[in-house]
């Protein structure tokens, strides 16, 4: 019977507090339904609350109807915002449930009698439509600056590096045309091809069992071609990229080629790092980079067919790929504390090259309204080669000298 009667003092313990982190732990809800003018419901309508010095956001559903949880606080700020429409922000007691019905209205500017609007948006079935403007395309010189000009809220693009991701960090497929693809091939992709673009957070059919998709519906030529160029330098950075690539359409078939190569290089110094090993003494290595010289080049090309049928489509991609790192030197002064070795001058040296073809066939079947099939085969195979060699003054070098076959089949259905 004690031992039952230490048991039951403890569970009671244990609900108590248990009871007591909850109750620190307040939450909140607000729900309602977004609507423009015409007082019709708006579908991802982006929705940030900020209570306190934390901050919730959510999107609203089919029919403009939303619901968002945050902790309990005296006054909240609610922030309503949506492509093309002009924001709605408005504060609020934030202690119980809120129940908010909100109307966006559509934002447009007047420049001498010319009326200037944002880029057409349309719901339908689901998926947000955005059909860029003539400006939004000639101002972009990819499929990522034009996402980046689209300015989709819950969308964030950096132009600089080119990275692409949901502002809630949830995974994100790219496709082009229902074929899903990666940012390599959006870089390629031509603004004034692109029809509209789609987006949409609770994708199904063909884009089921992923978390948001973003597709790229593109323009159908029946004949007719282009060669286009590009070119981006940096010459501060010692960077630079440019391609060529030409497109042929004919009937259903549609034939494209594209060549590039791009350079990098690093000249820089004064960086430093410290590193410690727990060996017999310990010690501590200080280094300090006196001078870096690195150079990087990088060459492709590849040649795609695309044959688009009634109720199918088929794409047969080859390319190639060369990268190397010619130079790599990196001079460092070294230090050790304790002195276990003597401070002295090291030198990395690194030669890099790789090689390196994929095969690429995807084919989409249309059964009916509401099925397809499809099924994508990749093949890459690399060639690697890497030397490194580093040397102390004081030191015995080190050198590696690695060869390296990589393999990789991957199939889907």
């Amino acid at each position: 019977m004690k031992h039952w009667g230490k048991f039951f003092i403890i569970n009671i313990c244990m609900f108590v507090f248990i009871l007591h982190i909850s109750a620190q732990v307040k939450t909140a809800t607000m729900t309602g339904r977004v609507s423009n003018e015409s007082g019709k419901g708006m579908q991802g309508v982006n929705i940030i609350v900020k209570s306190g010095n934390q901050t919730f956001g959510a999107t609203s559903g089919r029919n403009g109807l939303y619901e968002i949880g945050f902790a309990k606080t005296d006054t909240i700020t609610a922030t309503f915002s949506y492509v093309g429409y002009g924001e709605y922000s408005a504060t609020l007691p934030g202690d119980g449930h809120i129940k908010r019905d909100v109307t966006l209205r559509r934002m447009s500017i007047m420049l001498d009698e010319v009326e200037v609007s944002q880029q057409t948006v349309s719901v339908e079935k689901g998926n947000v439509k955005f059909i860029p403007t003539k400006r939004q395309k000639d101002g972009a010189m990819n499929g990522i600056s034009l996402l980046y000009n689209l300015m989709i809220p819950q969308i964030d693009v950096n132009p600089v590096t080119g990275e692409v991701k949901a502002v809630d960090r949830t995974a994100l497929t790219f496709c082009i045309d229902g074929r899903e693809v990666g940012l390599q091939e959006l870089n390629r992709l031509r603004p004034k091809d692109v029809a509209y673009v789609e987006y949409d957070d609770h994708p199904t059919g063909l884009f089921a069992g992923r978390d948001k998709v973003v597709n790229y519906v593109t323009r159908k030529y029946d004949s007719g071609g282009y060669v286009d160029a590009r070119t981006n330098t940096h010459v501060l950075f010692g960077q630079g990229d440019y391609s060529v690539q030409g497109s042929f359409d004919k009937g259903n078939v549609n034939l494209l080629a594209v060549a590039g190569s791009s350079f990098g290089g690093d000249d820089t110094a004064g960086s430093g790092s410290t590193e410690s090993y727990n060996l017999t003494p310990s010690f501590t290595k200080t280094s300090v980079t006196d001078k870096t010289e690195s150079r990087s080049i990088a060459d492709f090309g590849l040649l795609q067919a695309t044959v688009r049928g009634k109720r199918s489509t088929f794409t047969a991609r080859a390319q190639l790929a060369w990268n190397e790192t010619p130079k790599g030197v990196t001079e460092e002064t070294v230090k050790y504390s304790p002195s276990v070795y003597p401070a002295s001058n090291a030198v990395t040296d690194i030669y890099q090259r790789a090689i390196a073809p994929q095969l690429y066939l995807y084919h989409n079947i249309r059964l009916n309204d509401r099925q397809n099939f499809y099924w994508n085969l990749t093949y890459d195979y690399a060639r690697n080669v890497y030397r490194r060699s580093y040397a102390e003054s004081a030191l015995q070098p080190v050198t590696s000298n690695a060869k390296e076959n990589y393999h990789m089949l991957d199939l889907k259905l």
